[in-house]
């Protein structure tokens, strides 16, 4: 089978603990025929050092080096400048097996597929462990199968990484530089609704995910998060659109993140970060009926929909008095080293 061009975009910010691993990862791919783009988004470690190191002895690396604009951007400017047939994304902080290209390429041939998908494994401490998707043989999806199965509860296919797109399916789609959560998942959404076919590899666990304490999912509330109203508002119109089955719960997910945004914003006057609080309320119904969400957070999305100063109050006051705790037994811990 002729190798086709595919181009590996690797957005890259500050992670020069992982940053070779990865890249090893990349240019020792069974699959040769590689156009590698590695967009340095501003680092100030040294990863613009390795990543120029790196283009010398591969001749298939682009590098490009550019002021700090965030992972949209970055993965928008690979966007602009890749020439290949397909395209994949990886993060640079996490590595792939050595035929993942390889294997995602034959079964979109064979299948005739838009997007082809593999399992994952999640890296945590040096110790991995097989992640999961949806627990489903090795099948082709139909566009309604492949969004039911996009939406499914948290998200679980909603990764970017671990996907093959053709390069024509994506066109003229971009990431939205303004949204900072679940960014990858309404790009997903938005490319799907040009696509026909979707393959989806359950056995082969070929990526490899590094949980890190510090990445943007288990960073604090700052304001990008509030962007996640924009997001799922995004996400729930292709749910209604192809009628998935977790419409309810991003429904209960976009009302939450809405009581919740606008406690945390109440005391900040500022155009950009403003909610339509109204909007969502008529989704209070269908929330409380969503028998996927657990009936405990059903109760609190109640008591916080009515009570939001006296339910997030009170759960402020606990997580400052196990920071506190926290800080304590890390003080402990660093006084016995």
């Amino acid at each position: 089978m002729k190798e086709e061009l595919i181009s590996v975009i690797v957005p890259i910010y500050n992670v020069e603990l992982y940053l070779s691993k990865c890249l090893d990862s990349v240019i020792n791919q069974t699959y040769k025929n590689l156009e590698i783009i590695l967009i340095d988004d501003g680092s100030v470690d040294n990863c613009p050092i390795i990543c120029d190191k790196y283009a010398k002895k591969d001749k298939r690396i682009k590098v490009i080096h550019k002021d700090n604009k965030g992972v949209s951007s970055a993965r928008n400017y690979g966007l602009e400048i890749a020439t290949g047939n397909y395209v994949i994304f990886i993060d640079s902080d996490d590595y792939i097996e050595p035929t993942m290209l390889e294997i995602l390429y034959i079964n979109m041939k064979k299948t005739n597929s838009d997007i082809s998908i593999c399992n994952y494994n999640n890296v945590e401490n040096n110790i991995s462990k097989k992640g999961s998707l949806i627990e489903i043989n090795n099948s082709k999806l139909s566009k309604e199968e492949f969004y039911n199965y996009l939406f499914y509860n948290t998200y679980y296919c909603g990764y970017l990484w671990n996907k093959l797109f053709k390069k024509k399916v994506i066109d003229k789609i971009r990431f939205d530089e303004e949204i900072h959560i679940l960014e990858d998942l309404v790009f997903i959404a938005m490319v799907a609704d040009n696509c026909n076919n979707f393959y989806y590899d359950y056995n082969n666990h070929l990526y490899n995910y590094r949980i890190r304490n510090n990445s943007a999912l288990r960073s604090k509330f700052n304001l990008k998060q509030v962007s996640s109203i924009k997001a799922r508002e995004i996400i729930l119109e292709y749910a209604i659109k192809y009628n998935c089955q977790s419409t309810n719960v991003i429904k209960f997910s976009l009302l939450w993140d809405s009581i919740y945004y606008k406690y945390k914003l109440k005391d900040i006057n500022n155009l950009n970060y403003q909610i339509n609080y109204k909007l969502h309320h008529k989704y209070l119904i269908d929330s409380l009926k969503c028998k996927e969400v657990k009936l405990t957070k059903r109760i609190r999305l109640v008591i916080a929909f009515f009570f939001p100063n006296f339910y997030f109050g009170i759960k402020e006051l606990f997580f400052r008095k196990e920071d506190k705790d926290e800080k304590r037994i890390n003080k402990c811990n660093s006084t016995n080293i």
